[in-house]
């Protein structure tokens, strides 16, 4: 079976894209793999290719749970990490930072509907639309930091978030 030859994954004959990594395959760069007793001897080596101070384990757990980490950006999706990949440290830690988003995200809109709602009562509650157009603001803040997350993720990075990424709701 030929590898890949930037992140050492299996490659099916006449493939163009490397499956786990996304890098173009030209007939030229396929290379031969080597197994002894069941290991693959580059295999740690290329797949730290990108992932730094990763030992072959982390970056497969990356690999493994990239989609659902992704998932944690995106609202009430946040639930899939936190029940299809309990075990894995880099979808939990992607998943506690979806989770403090999503919640920010819940208790914004309601406290900015509720200014609005006030500021519609008259004109002695004007100052609540006013701070209600600042959540709505904030809520564009969150958006910025979901994007961010799935970059993160897309890079295989165990990068905190600005201001939420100290807060550690998941153990």
């Amino acid at each position: 079976m030929n590898c890949c030859p930037k992140c050492g994954s299996p490659v099916q004959e006449g493939m163009r894209y490397c499956p786990g990594c996304g890098e173009r395959i030209t007939p030229e760069s396929y290379e031969q793999s080597y197994y002894r007793d069941g290991m693959n001897y580059g295999f740690q080596e290329n797949m730290n290719y990108g992932y730094q101070g990763q030992g072959a384990d982390e970056v497969m757990d990356i690999q493994k749970n990239k989609v659902l980490a992704a998932c944690s950006y995106f609202g009430v999706l946040v639930l899939l990490p936190l029940f299809l990949s309990r075990e894995s440290p880099f979808a939990r830690f992607h998943a506690n930072q979806g989770l403090v988003l999503f919640l920010g995200e819940i208790i914004c809109h309601a406290v900015s509907r509720g200014m609005h709602m006030l500021h519609g009562w008259g004109w002695p509650f004007w100052g609540f639309g006013l701070m209600g157009g600042a959540l709505d603001i904030l809520n564009l803040v969150f958006l910025v930091f979901s994007i961010w997350g799935v970059i993160n993720v897309c890079t295989g990075k165990y990068a905190a978030l600005p201001i939420i990424g100290s807060i550690q709701l998941l153990k």
